[in-house]
């Protein structure tokens, strides 16, 4: 057997760094210019119109799909959405090329999308009127529990209906909470939702499915679980290639949204970025050069992460390196919505990305794995999964957020 060579990852990793640091000048460099003639609305202007507005409300559900990561875009959600319902319609009809399969070979994204926007839809139709006191976290029940029920319990509709309901609920009341409570504590409200929300309305949710008379048969019989999985799956296997590294990089921006799978990464970067091009305050709530930062450094951490944590993929099969990819969406996020210059220096960008790249994969598996001996004891599947993991991610960026808030308090940047 020829012995791989980690280092044949190296070049593309270069590259990778050169062209985000360029990216991020550049973009900088024109967002003026396209500010001044913008060609989609603002995120005031959405705000604004999603209260009473029909319309709207329904850009607002598509754009909740990227929320968790801090973007709220709606052509990054149209992107999102309509690339994973394609590439699982390729993947039904055999296609025997190459690709991570979406939301694991289990055929269910159609349910996945389904109870996502059930929960995000009513979550918005209830609660919409409250967006005259300014942004509100809808989103959860797009990309946590519903999805994890589905996942775990199959794609029968009494499955994906009642998870999202679930989610509208009792995620959506929990993550207001959890929101206000971020905001005295002075930490990134990702963190809160993912402990509070995620965490422990997860465990609640799933608690309160196992026992509702029409899903008590599925949740006990694993027999009666409806799935639809693909007949053909050729994955990539994690090998020191430029073509995996590639492939790696690019799932890892949808793996937290339970896509996984390149071909939706490069359609969600750029629909991200088409929302940016069409009009820079549409993006990222409004902040100028926010979107350039944060894509800035999500390449910057994602790749590293992914070249230094090969290893554990060649030994495992999967990593969680995708954490790294949401740290270095939210952390820059948090800094650059607090109006913190650093927020748009490389420099800041690039140490945030090499210590989280460092340290944030081998913590998530660590805690996770420590919380998953109680969870799966208890529960199964993607629903015991998510419930330890989403806190285990919410405490990988407290720590990184503490890190730098600490940098800048003795004048590092």
């Amino acid at each position: 057997m020829k012995k791989e060579n980690r280092w044949t990852m190296f070049f593309p990793l270069v590259i990778i760094w050169a062209a985000a640091i360029l990216l991020f000048h550049g973009m900088c460099a024109i967002e003026p210019t396209l500010a001044a003639s913008p060609k989609l609305f603002s995120f005031g202007d959405w705000l604004a119109r999603s209260q009473d507005g029909i319309l709207y409300k329904v850009f607002w559900t598509i754009g909740d799909w990227t929320d968790c990561q801090g973007f709220r875009s709606l052509p990054g959600g149209a992107a999102l959405v309509l690339s994973g319902l394609i590439v699982h319609f390729i993947l039904k009809k055999g296609c025997k090329a190459k690709m991570y399969p979406v939301a694991a070979p289990l055929g269910v994204m159609p349910q996945i999308i389904l109870t996502g926007f059930v929960g995000v839809g009513l979550a918005t139709a209830l609660y919409g009127s409250g967006l005259s006191a300014g942004w509100l976290p809808t989103f959860l029940p797009c990309c946590t529990i519903p999805a994890a029920l589905v996942l775990t319990y199959g794609s029968h509709w009494t499955v994906w209906l009642t998870g999202g309901v679930m989610g509208c609920l009792i995620q959506y009341p929990l993550s207001v909470l959890a929101n206000n409570l971020a905001g005295i504590i002075g930490i990134p409200p990702i963190c809160t939702f993912t402990i509070l929300a995620v965490g422990f309305g997860g465990i609640v949710m799933t608690e309160i499915y196992r026992f509702l008379p029409w899903c008590r048969a599925a949740a006990k019989d694993e027999n009666k679980r409806v799935f639809h999985p693909y007949e053909t799956v050729n994955a990539p296997v994690p090998e020191a290639t430029v073509g995996w590294y590639i492939r790696r990089f690019l799932a890892d921006f949808t793996d937290l949204l339970f896509f996984g799978n390149e071909w939706v990464g490069i359609c969600y970067i750029g629909g991200l970025t088409l929302s940016w091009a069409l009009n820079p305050a549409h993006i990222c709530y409004g902040v100028p050069r926010l979107y350039p930062a944060m894509l800035c450094g999500m390449m910057l951490g994602t790749s590293l992460a992914i070249f230094l944590w090969y290893p554990k993929y060649k030994e495992l099969g999967a990593y969680n390196t995708f954490c790294v990819n949401e740290v270095m969406a939210v952390v820059p996020l948090f800094f650059g919505l607090a109006g913190e210059a650093a927020t748009f220096n490389p420099i800041f960008l690039i140490v945030m990305a090499i210590i989280s790249a460092v340290i944030c994969p081998p913590f998530c598996a660590a805690v996770s794995g420590w919380i998953g001996k109680l969870t799966f004891k208890r529960y199964e599947g993607a629903c015991a999964g998510v419930i330890a993991a989403a806190p285990t991610l919410g405490l990988s960026i407290i720590l990184i957020t503490l890190i730098f808030k600490g940098f800048l308090a003795v004048g590092l940047f």
